[in-house]
């Protein structure tokens, strides 16, 4: 609980459980302090790290009514000058308070280049955890030390020169901050990034970012303007690179360099790279699948059957990155040639094996739980570490009382499997039981038979979750072994 109230001479106290705050008008210093209470000294830098001003310089209304009016004694152009320092505007406020001249300084600013060089200053030097002397003497270096030169030093980046400076001074005001001029540098430091950035509209971090995750042979002036211009996102721009491209010889990244010169829009520039990833991997097969398969289930064996399948079913899966996946051992892609057309994901299972993880229809739709069974059963049966009997799902766990477990089940856990003989659809139904005998539901209808007979027997067998799905968690992926003593 949070108490704030104002005093006679205008001082705002707020008081919390273990401190005080007490920040005095603008009239008084308009200094900030902890106050003494208990464990803590009757000083340390106690710093506003939140917007205060609105866009019309006014108090923002979420502010406590205490400050409020406190914000509102202020002068009007001292509050405009403040303004749009964001997360900074105290620090501005307390400057121009207490340093000689600063207020002036931010004035020309403001009319020349905007609050770029500040928040700059403030976020590199951290200036909010510092003691109020050196806000002080910070702001003072401000107004006399080169640019160039104070950036450099707050930032610990030697490299930091006049290209970066106009880089940060033309950025969008809500991304200047330590983060982006780090990032910032670190691109710059290729020479050729300085080239392809020359004249371009002014980047952002997110550009920063894309931009970065270009091999420095492939960046140029066009590319760089299409990036920043269509805001390409680094996520997009990884997923276009393939490691066949990444990896080529010296003659045919300049023959893709200048191709990509020419290009007027990243859909250009990304169906170039396929053509490309296609083009170095022609004749190159991928790994033998980790299962058969059938005349249903069929393997993608290289990079251009993984394309055909992408652009066939129109979703990601013709990306190069897949690729690079499955020849890295990441994955394996399947076509589903079943009464409902997909595509299917394996990937390697904590269990051993290969566990199937993403199966889609068309356009990334979901399939039907009978087509989601039916591969699952399939995989199930063709990838089996030595002494697994069955990798598969709990089915029905919606109807069930998985909600008592939801949060709490986790991979590892052991699960119990208990025959049904009573259930009238499936006279080999097996219950799947969580922690305290919680039912979760069902061994598929279509794979329990082997495991009913198992456990009529009499035999014990080691079952666990394997899995959770993140998208859908009541999706849960279960092992059933034999016992480690038996299998070994």
């Amino acid at each position: 609980m949070v108490d704030y109230s104002r005093q006679s001479d205008g001082t705002v106290l707020e008081r919390h459980p273990d401190r005080v705050i007490r920040q005095r008008p603008w009239s008084q210093g308009f200094d900030c302090a902890w106050a003494p209470d208990g464990a803590y000294p009757a000083w340390r830098p106690f710093v506003a790290d939140i917007p205060l001003l609105g866009p019309d310089a006014a108090p923002l209304a979420e502010c406590p009514e205490p400050y409020r009016v406190l914000y509102w004694e202020i002068p009007y152009y001292i509050r405009r000058l403040a303004e749009p320092y964001r997360g900074w505007q105290w620090l501005a406020l307390e400057a121009m308070r207490q340093v000689e001249g600063f207020e002036e300084f931010l004035a020309q600013e403001a009319a020349a280049r905007g609050p770029n060089f500040m928040l700059a200053v403030w976020s590199l030097a951290q200036a909010g955890g510092r003691a109020p002397a050196e806000r002080i003497d910070l702001a003072r270096r401000a107004m006399v030390t080169p640019r160039v030169r104070l950036l450099a030093a707050l930032s610990g980046l030697p490299d930091f020169d006049s290209f970066c400076l106009r880089a940060v001074m033309a950025a969008p005001v809500r991304d200047v901050g330590g983060d982006f001029i780090t990032d910032l540098v670190g691109l710059l430091a290729e020479p050729r990034a300085r080239q392809a950035l020359q004249s371009t509209p002014p980047p952002n971090h997110w550009d920063i970012r894309s931009l970065k995750r270009l091999p420095p042979w492939l960046l140029c002036h066009p590319l760089a303007v299409i990036v920043i211009r269509e805001k390409v996102g680094p996520r997009t721009v990884s997923d276009a690179l393939s490691q066949a491209v990444l990896g080529c010889f010296p003659e045919e990244r300049q023959r893709i360099a200048q191709a990509m010169a020419m290009v007027t829009s990243w859909e250009q520039a990304a169906s170039l790279l396929r053509r490309w990833d296609e083009r170095l991997n022609r004749g190159k097969a991928f790994p033998p699948p980790p299962i058969s398969g059938d005349r249903l289930l069929q393997p993608l064996r290289n990079p251009g059957e993984l394309l055909a399948e992408g652009r066939a079913m129109m979703h990601c899966v013709g990306n190069a990155g897949y690729a690079d996946h499955v020849f890295n051992g990441r994955l394996y892609i399947y076509r589903w040639l079943g009464a409902q057309r997909a595509t299917v994901q394996l990937e390697p299972a904590a269990s051993g094996g290969w566990r199937l993880t993403q199966i889609l229809g068309a356009q990334n739709a979901p399939v039907s739980a009978e087509t989601y069974a039916a591969v699952g059963a399939l995989i199930a049966r063709q990838s089996k570490p030595p002494g697994l009997l069955l990798e598969t799902y709990i089915a029905g766990t919606l109807y069930h009382g998985y909600k008592q477990l939801a949060g709490k089940l986790k991979a590892g856990d052991t699960l119990t499997l208990r025959r049904e003989p009573g259930n009238i659809y499936d006279k080999k139904a097996l219950e799947v039981l969580g922690p305290g005998g919680v039912k979760l539901g069902y061994v598929p209808a279509a794979v329990n038979a082997g495991l009913s007979g198992r456990l009529e027997k009499g035999e014990q067998l080691s079952t666990r979750v394997i899995w959770i799905d993140p998208q859908c968690t009541w999706r849960i992926h279960i092992s059933v072994a034999e016992p480690a003593a038996r299998a070994a």
